[in-house]
């Protein structure tokens, strides 16, 4: 390594447009290792809505997997490879020989996808790499660029974005409920509850690709330190397995100072503000509908609903809306970034009703630094990040009740409400900046490196 101050940081991650939460940190984190001077290579996938990058004549070849759930990572599978592929074909309908064939192909790049692991040394041959940071490889590039990046005597660390590693569908939710029957290494579990969207064959494909890694230990081996980001992200890989000493908990970060000017621009008071917002997918994990369907029966006046996203429960929550004739929750569609920070900005607050584990809560983040308090499911990294009565509500979404008496909070101690936006903005500029995220960062990366030295 050169200079501590100036590594050339391999940044790698399946997707290279903005998604989800997963993907605006890796841009985040770019955009934060830039500005203290480091470089940094992405490595990625091929995709027609990539940001621009001299570097993606190295991307792998696309793999489309026909949806944005997570849940579901094997549906309408399509597969663009160097060979082209004639017609398409899911995992579950592959009948016919060729789409068998099709299908043991993709199944095949899922597990170990060998163009991969020559694409990143094709890669390593024209950069010097101090350190890679690996985020979600799973599917899409698989993690058979592991054991390449560690031959050439590069450490690698990876910030967890979900279960991936401890779950075959990522969430350890299935049927509607938190599930953590593969603990132990019983990943049969996922084929048999139908845990990939509800099919046998998927399913199946995400057990024999969790049992294939964990044989083969590619992340255990490769891997110098896995990044959580809130306790509960540690504490739960430990519970299933993992080793507690590879895990270090660094929290995400966000940039208060270009946040805190939106939140200016905004007249906004208690008295004025109307509305609580929710900005995510419209899913089933989210909770949203469930929500809804609450703050509906809440019936509280004055107090509306605005619900920014887009998602597969979309088409069912409008039929609701309609044929109970609500007016008081309104769906935005889905919002620009910055749309979304000024709509918060303008909002009495946030709500995150989410029925699975979250790893941490940007969203939540974000809305303290618009000096907004969060109304919250007690679930996973959330638990952690929002403190109840002082930086938000924590409720219980299997207690209509609990959701309800947090409401009535919102909506009728709103001086309350106020000062505790202004404690949680404090607490986003104190705890979770990014000049502290980098510290941390740095303090890690330093680790790691002179672990390789000695």
């Amino acid at each position: 390594m050169r200079d501590f101050q100036s590594m050339n940081i391999l940044n790698i991650h399946k997707f290279y447009y903005q998604r989800r939460g997963a993907e605006r940190y890796y841009f985040d984190l770019t955009k934060l290792l830039v500005e203290k001077g480091h470089r940094v290579i992405p490595f990625s996938m091929q995709d027609d809505r990539n940001y621009p990058s001299v570097y993606s004549k190295y991307f792998v070849p696309n793999l489309e997997l026909g949806t944005t759930n997570k849940s579901a990572p094997f549906s309408n599978v399509r597969a663009y490879c160097n060979t082209p592929l004639h017609g398409s074909s899911t995992l579950p309908s592959a009948l016919t020989l060729h789409g068998m064939t099709q299908s043991l192909r993709t199944l095949g790049r899922i597990l170990y996808y060998p163009q991969a692991r020559r694409n990143i040394g094709d890669l390593l041959d024209a950069e010097k790499i101090d350190i890679a940071h690996i985020h979600n490889i799973y599917h899409h590039i698989s993690p058979s660029i592991l054991g390449e990046i560690h031959a050439r005597g590069i450490p690698i660390v990876m910030t967890v974005h979900d279960f991936k590693l401890i779950c075959p569908n990522y969430t350890l939710y299935t049927e509607g409920a938190i599930c953590e029957r593969c603990k132990g290494g019983k990943y049969y579990n996922a084929t048999i509850h139908k845990c990939l969207k509800n099919s046998t064959a998927q399913s199946l494909a995400g057990t024999v690709e969790l049992y294939f890694h964990k044989t083969f230990r590619f992340y255990e081996k490769y891997v110098s330190r896995f990044i959580a980001p809130s306790q509960f992200v540690k504490n739960k890989l430990v519970e299933f397995g993992q080793n507690p000493d590879q895990i270090e908990v660094i929290p995400h970060f966000v940039d208060v100072p270009t946040l805190e000017v939106t939140s200016h621009k905004s007249q906004v008071t208690s008295e004025t503000a109307k509305y609580l917002l929710y900005g995510g997918a419209l899913s089933p994990e989210k909770g949203i509908f469930q929500f809804i369907r609450y703050f509906h029966h809440a019936s509280i006046p004055d107090l509306e609903l605005w619900v920014a996203g887009d998602g597969p429960e979309k088409s069912e929550i409008e039929g609701y809306l309609q044929e109970n004739k609500i007016k008081n929750i309104i769906l935005l569609g889905k919002l620009e970034k910055s749309v979304l920070l000024e709509t918060m900005a303008a909002s009495l607050g946030v709500v995150i009703p989410s029925v699975v584990y979250e790893t941490f809560g940007l969203a939540a983040l974000e809305a303290f630094s618009q000096k907004k308090i969060v109304l919250s499911s007690s679930l996973g990294g959330l638990g952690e990040l929002v403190e109840d009565g002082k930086t938000g509500f924590l409720f219980d979404m299997n207690d209509q009740q609990s959701v309800i008496r947090s409401l009535l909070q919102l909506s009728h101690e709103k001086d309350r409400v106020a000062s505790m936006g202004e404690y949680a903005f404090q607490v986003a500029r104190d705890r979770y900046n990014k000049e502290l995220h980098y510290q941390r960062l740095m303090e890690l990366y330093g680790g790691v490196l002179k672990g390789k030295k000695a």
